[in-house]
Parts: C-alpha cells; sequence; structure tokens
C-alpha cells in the first residue's frame, strides 16, 4: 500500500510539473506574463516598427553588435515589445533562425504596448539600461515614412511620460520627425533620423574620400577572426563567399580583363591595409596620475609617441568635444578621453591603474550630469538678465513720460 502511495504521489508531482511547465511554454510563446529582472543583471528594451514587423536587416545588425563575442562579459537581457501574436511570433520565428544558442535565452519577447503603464512596467523600462525605440526601415508595414515616425514618437512620448528617467533612444526615417521628436520634449543627442545621418554621411564622403569606410568601422565590432578573413586575397576566401560573388560555380568564373599577377599584388595590398585600419576602434578611459594638470596637447602627443595611440576626443563640462585644444587646458582626475587604438592593451599605460577598463562610464555619465546641472544654471540665469532686460524696456518709456509731465 505505501509503495502504491508513492507511486502515485509521483504520478501526480510530474504532471503537475509538467502542467506548470507547459502552462510557462504556452505564456512565453503568446508573449504573455512579465520579465523577472535578476540581481546584479542589467537589460536592454526594444520597441518601435522595426520589431513590430520584424525589420530582419536592421535587427540582424543590432543583435550582432549587441551579442558581439568580444563583449561577451558584458552581455545583457534584452525584452522586445510588440503590440500583437503575430509579431510575437515573428520575432520568435527571427530569434531562432538568426541568433545562436547561447544567446537565444537572452531574449525575451512580450505582448503589449508602450502606451500601457502596465505593459511598461511588465517589461522593467524603469530600470533597464537602455530603451531602444526604432523605426521600420524595411517599408513592409505599407506605412509611410511620416505616418511610422509618428507611431514611434507615440511610443516615446508615452515611455518619457510614464517612465521619465530611463535613458532614452529613439531612432526615426526623416529629418522632419526629429525636428517634431525635440519640440515634444525628447532629448537631442538620443534622437537620430536614418535620413538625415544618411545624407550627412553622403555629403562628408564627397569631401573626405574613405569617410563612410572609416565611420562605418569605428561604430561595428571586427574581431580578430573577422580581420584576419578579411585580410585574405578573394583566391584563399571561403568557396561560399566566391560562388556568391560570381553567382554560380567557380569553376565557370572567369577572371576580369586585366586580371594577372600585378592585380593579385594590389589586391593584397589594399586588403592588407584595409584590414590593419579595420581593426582599430574608440575606447574611452581615465587618464593616469602622469597627465593631471597637463593640457590636451600634450596627452595627444605622449600617447602617440609610446603606444600609437591617436587621442580623438575628451569630455568637457559634461559634453563629448572633438580635439579640444583650447578648452581642455588643465586635465582633472575624472576627465574622460576617447583614443583610437586596436585593443586595449594599447592604452593600458595611458589609463589609470587603479581603475578598470569600464569605470570611465561611470564617470561619463557623473560628468554630463554635472554639465547638464551648470548649463540648467546657465539657462535660468539667462533668462533672469533677459526678464530683467525686457522689465528695464518696458518700464523706461514710462519713466520718460512721467518726467515729460512734470515739466510740463
Amino acid at each position: 500500500a505505501i509503495t502504491m502511495m508513492c507511486m502515485m504521489s509521483g504520478v501526480i508531482v510530474v504532471a503537475l510539473e509538467t502542467a506548470t511547465i507547459a502552462e510557462i511554454w504556452t505564456v512565453q510563446s503568446r508573449g504573455s506574463g512579465s520579465y523577472r529582472k535578476k540581481a546584479g543583471s542589467s537589460h536592454v528594451v526594444l520597441m518601435g516598427g522595426a520589431v513590430q514587423h520584424c525589420d530582419d536587416s536592421l535587427l540582424t545588425a543590432v543583435f550582432n553588435e549587441m551579442y558581439h563575442r568580444t563583449y561577451r562579459e558584458r552581455w545583457q537581457d534584452c525584452v522586445v515589445l510588440v503590440c500583437t501574436e503575430e509579431a510575437v511570433f515573428r520575432m520568435q520565428s527571427f530569434v531562432h533562425a538568426h541568433l545562436s544558442s547561447e544567446v537565444k535565452h537572452l531574449v525575451h519577447i512580450l505582448q503589449g504596448s508602450p502606451l500601457v503603464k502596465r505593459d511598461l512596467d511588465r517589461c522593467a523600462v524603469a530600470s533597464a539600461s537602455d530603451v531602444q525605440i526604432m523605426s521600420d526601415t524595411s517599408s513592409r508595414n505599407g506605412l509611410s515614412p511620416s505616418e511610422e515616425d509618428k507611431q514611434n514618437i507615440l511610443r516615446a512620448v508615452s515611455v518619457r511620460r510614464r517612465c521619465p528617467d530611463a535613458v532614452l533612444w529613439l531612432v526615426l526615417l526623416t529629418s522632419e520627425a526629429r525636428a517634431v521628436a525635440l519640440d515634444a520634449g525628447l532629448q537631442g543627442n538620443r534622437c537620430f533620423a536614418i535620413e538625415e545621418l544618411r545624407d550627412c554621411l553622403l555629403v562628408q564622403s564627397t569631401q573626405c574620400r574613405a569617410w563612410s569606410t572609416l565611420l562605418c568601422n569605428l561604430i561595428v565590432t571586427t574581431d580578430d577572426e573577422e580581420v584576419e578573413e578579411i585580410s585574405r586575397p578573394s583566391s584563399a576566401r571561403a568557396p561560399d563567399a566566391d560562388m556568391a560573388n560570381t553567382g554560380g560555380d567557380m569553376a565557370e568564373a572567369e577572371p576580369l580583363e586585366g586580371e594577372g599577377k600585378d592585380a593579385k599584388g594590389e589586391e593584397q595590398g589594399w586588403r592588407g591595409e584595409y584590414a590593419w585600419g579595420l581593426d582599430f576602434e574608440v575606447y574611452g578611459f581615465l587618464p593616469a596620475v602622469r597627465f593631471r594638470g597637463r593640457s590636451f596637447l600634450e596627452v595627444v602627443e605622449t600617447a602617440y609617441r609610446e603606444t600609437g595611440v591617436v587621442v580623438l576626443a575628451a569630455q568637457v563640462d559634461g559634453k563629448v568635444l572633438l580635439a579640444p585644444f583650447s578648452e581642455l587646458q588643465v586635465i582633472a582626475e575624472h576627465t574622460v578621453f576617447f583614443g583610437l587604438a586596436q585593443s586595449e592593451k594599447d592604452i593600458s599605460g595611458l589609463r589609470l591603474r587603479a581603475t578598470g577598463s569600464g569605470e570611465w562610464r561611470e564617470w561619463f555619465h557623473k560628468n554630463k550630469g554635472i554639465g547638464n546641472e551648470r548649463l540648467s544654471e546657465a539657462s535660468r540665469a539667462t533668462r533672469i538678465v533677459e526678464m530683467r532686460q525686457r522689465k528695464s524696456s518696458f518700464s523706461a518709456p514710462r519713466s520718460s513720460m512721467d518726467s515729460s509731465e512734470l515739466a510740463g
């Protein structure tokens, strides 16, 4: 009898656990439930037309950079908020097809609306490290660019009103929509228009050769294996890539006119130089003690002479300035610098040794807050001066009239 009772209890427990697992799977597949943030962890929230309509090209670039193997120790959870069950299914299919198995469990897809406070709380928007609202660039939703931007501006305003402390980023399609977003009170340095960036990049590229290549390489992470693959000549690269370029069987591909030993040598030359430049990235750091009290120019000269690192920018009064030679004459303890280097090892001799590689980010946000406070104080002082000037301009005619009347 005892054995039978134990067996029945085991069957009941297994059935209950199976039902619980099935319920959890059903909730996750429909995008219900809430995101449960683990202690000591951080997460990013994605929303907007890009995830609602699953913009493959944009999302692939975003997730490739977010979960690049170079930053494995800094990977965060990603909470995706979409409005319909169909959108949930599309995003689940995208994650299954495009993300690796070690990344899939970090992506949580929820169904809800950014206009509803409860749904924002389900995503833990208030405690997210970033909230990114991205427009759909694929145009598969049938909306015009202006209509797509209006919906995303509405989402951004809702997040700003319900979670004012959230770090909100807004990616729009048109420059006109960006102007509307700024008028709605969104922060200018976190609001971008793809059309405006594209046009500016095109104009700058006509003035400076290879500018677009330089800028794109700086904002996209490339590890050693990728650089090595790119540096190989076309004859030594992967067969699939060559077949894709020729459009068929490699055996049927004929060499281009003028292609020979000289062409191959020239290819190896430019490809190797391109791969060498591709390996450079921008790194932030706090200056070593020996740089305190010195000027920005002295840091630039010392860094390039000793390590080959190009120090190109620094944070001054909360703002990042490019080459602030005149603005930064005396370096303080927590001045944040940005240098162009091939690895973090190159800046180890320039960085404050007591700090880790990520501590500069904390001081970057602290300095930015101090700069914003100074800016707000300056703006208040300016408004007070303007009010006093207007008051004096209104009172001056009245006093002159009174004196003329007395004289009469």
